[in-house]
Order: C-alpha cells, then structure tokens, then sequence
C-alpha cells in the first residue's frame, strides 16, 4: 500500500515538458530528493530547476533549492550523492546548463559551474574528488556542440550572494565528446561513454584522452 503521495503539480507547480523527462528520485538518509522545472509564488514564483528535499517516510516538504537560472530545456539529470569538504552533498546537472553540488540536509546550493547553453541531461560520476560531467548542446565558449569535462571545486563554499561561481579554472581536463542523454560509467581505470554516432568510447580518467572506440550501432544509443 502506498505510504504517501505528492501532486508536484498541484502542490509545487511542476511544469511538464516532451517524453515525461525528469531524473529518478535519490535517497538521502531520512529524505528523499525529487528534481524539477516549477513556477509558482514569491520568491518560488519564476520558472526554475529546482530540488526538493521531502521526508521520505511522510512526504513532508523539509526544503527547496534553486540552484540555477532560467532553464532552457528540462533536465533527467539524477541527482548522484557524494562528500564535499566534510558535508553530504548531491551533485546534478540541470535545465539551464549547469553542474550544480548542493547540501542535501538543508538544500545549500554550494557551487555551480555552466558548461552548456543547453540543459544537461546526463547523470554525472564522481572519481578521487573530480566531478566528470557530460552535455550534448552548444558550448559557452565556441560554436561547437557537446563536451565531457571534469571539475575539481574542492574547497569551494558559497557567499553571502549565493554559491561559488565556478569557471574554466576549475575544469582539470576536457575533451569533445558529447551526448544529450547517456550517462558516463565509471570503472577502475577508465569512465565509458556512448557518442551520438553509436560508438562506445573509453576515456583516461588522469587526462580525459580517448583511449579507444568500439562502434556498437548505426545511430545513437542512449543507455
């Protein structure tokens, strides 16, 4: 039997986009943390990716994050829980094309870095303290589509205007793969990476050089 349920609609003003996209729900200790586009009132009131943060046993709302700006697309970007500087965080892409690292006890948006003109849809991974991400829209800084970058914004904390903004100083390596929806994986030596053109590439996780591609499909391949 169900236990609780939410209308993000009615309750939070959710606002629905093309193929239902939206990330998977993550568990954090006691919460459970849901990730969205919502327009509602005050300062909730414009348009936003957002998270909240609800009792995972009751439903109760125990806070909400904005850690962006204006979205450009919605996001399935999952939430993927790790540590920064001794705190439980969560980190996440979202609509307006930002990789985002947020407090998951009481919602802190803690950094943010934007790395798309598009929203990043992909789940990001987490390897000896970097946070590799990927997106498949146009780059802020060239003309070109799609980049897989990792970030190291160990020892970064937010303001008193809001988190650390995050630049180019923080990327440790990029390199020119690109994807709009599949997610990289981790393994010991290497993370693997689908591209648009249906090949599967392996990439050095100490410098982000593609060490091989294997083709496995004539057109793109989202797992």
């Amino acid at each position: 039997a169900a236990l609780w349920e939410r209308s993000m609609m009615e309750a939070y003003g959710r606002l629905t986009f093309p193929n239902g996209r939206t990330g998977a729900p993550t568990i954090v200790g006691d919460l459970v943390i849901v990730h969205g586009i919502t327009a509602g009132w005050g300062s909730l009131g414009p348009a936003r990716d957002r998270f909240y943060g609800l009792d995972k046993r009751s439903g109760e709302l125990r806070w909400v994050s904005t850690p962006g700006v204006g979205p450009q697309d919605s996001s399935f970007s999952t939430p993927i829980v790790g540590n920064h500087d001794g705190r439980v965080v969560f980190y996440a892409g979202t609509g307006c094309g930002h990789v985002v690292c947020i407090d998951a006890r009481d919602g802190t948006v803690i950094w943010r870095m934007r790395i798309s003109r598009g929203g990043v849809n992909a789940t990001p991974v987490l390897n000896n303290g970097r946070v590799i991400a990927i997106h498949g829209k146009e780059n802020l800084d060239d003309s070109t589509s799609g980049r897989m970058v990792a970030i190291d914004a160990r020892g970064a904390a937010p303001g008193p205007a809001g988190p650390a903004e995050l630049g180019q100083s923080a990327e440790v390596w990029r390199n020119n793969l690109g994807h709009f929806t599949s997610s990289p994986a981790l393994g010991p030596e290497a993370l693997y990476q689908m591209t648009p053109t249906g090949e599967l590439a392996a990439v050095s996780l100490a410098d982000g050089a593609i060490l091989w591609r294997h083709k496995l499909g004539s057109e793109q391949l989202h797992a």
